[in-house]
């Protein structure tokens, strides 16, 4: 058996993530997570299949390696402060990059030499900060070590601590949220002043919309966009002006973001935590900010690689869906070499598997691909169906409502105010129906996930690392949501 009698498991599926993003994944878990944190996977499986990747590792491993770097970074507390330093210097290198990528009208004067050199530089400057990136994933998703920690110690200074009235997922949302502004809540504090100048007569709307639509467009372009054009921040702004709440909504978010260090610090006193505990807090609170610091030049730089690809895409007369859909290991074979078979390109965006045993990649594409895939899960863990589910709770409170599976930017039509948004973990482009929802649940993620870092910012009911709830509950299904105790039930 090749997992050495262990089961793979989904990790996490992705949409709209392809050949083009994984190197970060491949890298990170894989082939430098040794260095970066004295831990080695033997074993990964990603499955490419209609514009979604399924991750897979393998669950003894998993979980065994996670907790030794669970261990390490509680053990070692100068260990996390070193790996933060590195994302946030590896971030602003990509950031870098990102800013220096010729515009379109620029690119076809290229050579393909040039048009290569350009695209690999582009990864010389992404890997590296996904490569430290994965670490802080290891111990949360799936295990959910951290977090785990953190509300069975809140759990147990509540118990003693009596005056603090108070329930352990109030605490332990209150103790984690990141006192670093992230681009969301930048971009919401920019469009409340433009609401203010626009009412006050100081800006013109049209210009200031076209100044701040040239800042936020690529804010939800995740993995493959789209970009937010003028008219989707015109029609916010018109919104709010019409409410006539800009200075009362600017307000109640700065006094929040002013009060919040003081809130936290006099729990932490009040709860009189031990050293260790006060660590892995405030661990926890710094892996949701340094998410932020990861993922928005990532999606920044997606955005701007999006106008190479289109060039590369064009000399090669294909899709741009199609060039994501090669591995960037194998890039110079098509660009440069030309050399590949008529049939390769499109069994690749069709069916891709990218296999890691023992230590070795194998890449297969087409029909290939799929046997090995189907062949693979008969090692897969089985689910069971289940009314009943327990998760890790990001944001209190109880809600009961209808399931509204939420994957893709395709599904935000159907949000409606109030429905329980279920998705296998969110992205930025997801926020417009996040905003709408009554709870937030995902399959997977832990105190570091988008769903539990915009739910607190939001104040909506959220669990995470239900582990299955897209395959247990399906779309219209009545719920119970209790974000107290992080457990999700099923109305019959």
């Amino acid at each position: 058996m090749p997992l050495n009698n262990d089961k793979w498991f989904v990790f996490h599926t992705v949409p709209n993530y392809t050949q083009f993003h994984t190197m970060g994944c491949e890298i990170g878990f894989c082939e430098e997570l040794e260095k970066n944190a004295g831990v080695k996977l033997q074993h990964a499986m990603l499955y490419f299949a209609d514009n979604t990747c399924k991750m897979y590792f393998a669950e003894n491993e998993w979980r065994e390696k996670g907790k030794l770097v669970f261990n390490k970074i509680k053990n070692e507390p100068e260990y996390p402060k070193t790996l933060f330093k590195q994302i946030r210097e590896t971030a602003a290198t990509l950031l870098k990059f990102a800013k220096t990528i010729p515009p379109a009208k620029e690119l076809p004067k290229l050579t393909d030499k040039e048009l290569m050199t350009l695209y690999d530089n582009f990864f010389k400057a992404h890997n590296p900060l996904w490569s430290i990136g994965m670490v802080q994933n290891l111990p949360e998703f799936e295990n959910e070590y951290v977090s785990k920690y953190i509300l069975t110690e809140i759990t147990e200074r509540l118990r003693v601590k009596t005056q603090v009235k108070m329930q352990p997922a109030e605490v332990f949302s209150l103790l984690v949220t990141s006192r670093e502004r992230d681009v969301f809540k930048q971009e919401s504090i920019d469009m409340f002043q433009l609401c203010i100048d626009v009412e006050n007569k100081k800006l013109d709307l049209d210009n200031a919309i076209e100044a701040h639509s040239k800042k936020y467009y690529w804010t939800q372009y995740n993995f493959t966009g789209p970009v937010l054009d003028k008219n989707y921040f015109k029609e916010i702004a018109q919104s709010i002006i019409k409410q006539h709440n800009a200075r009362e909504k600017l307000e109640e978010l700065l006094k929040e973001e002013n009060e919040l260090p003081a809130k936290q610090n006099e729990l932490l006193k009040s709860l009189e935590f031990s050293k260790e505990a006060q660590h892995l807090i405030s661990y926890g609170r710094n892996i949701g900010t340094l998410k932020a610091v990861r993922m928005d030049p990532s999606y920044f730089a997606y955005c701007e690689m999006e106008r190479v690809l289109k060039e590369i895409a064009k000399r090669l007369e294909i899709s741009i869906s199609q060039v994501r859909s090669i591995n960037a290991r194998f890039m110079q074979k098509y660009l440069l070499d030309r050399n590949y078979s008529e049939n390769e390109i499109p069994d690749s965006y069709k069916h891709s598997l990218n296999l890691f045993q023992d230590g070795k990649w194998t890449f297969l594409i087409g029909k290939p691909a799929l046997e090995e895939y189907e062949k693979q899960l008969k090692f897969a863990r089985k689910e069971e169906v289940k009314n009943e589910l327990h998760g890790t709770a990001a944001f209190p409170g109880k809600v009961t409502g209808k399931i509204n599976l939420i994957f893709t930017v395709k599904d935000l039509d159907k949000m409606q105010q109030g429905d329980i948004l279920v998705s296998p973990a969110t992205s930025p482009d997801l926020v417009p129906a996040m905003k709408k929802a009554g709870a937030i649940l995902t399959d997977v993620g832990g105190v570091t996930c988008h769903a539990a870092i915009i739910s607190r910012e939001l104040k909506i009911p959220c669990i995470v690392g239900l582990k299955s709830v897209t395959r247990n509950f399906k779309e219209g299904d009545l719920v119970e949501v209790d974000a107290n105790s992080g457990i999700v039930r099923k109305i019959e």
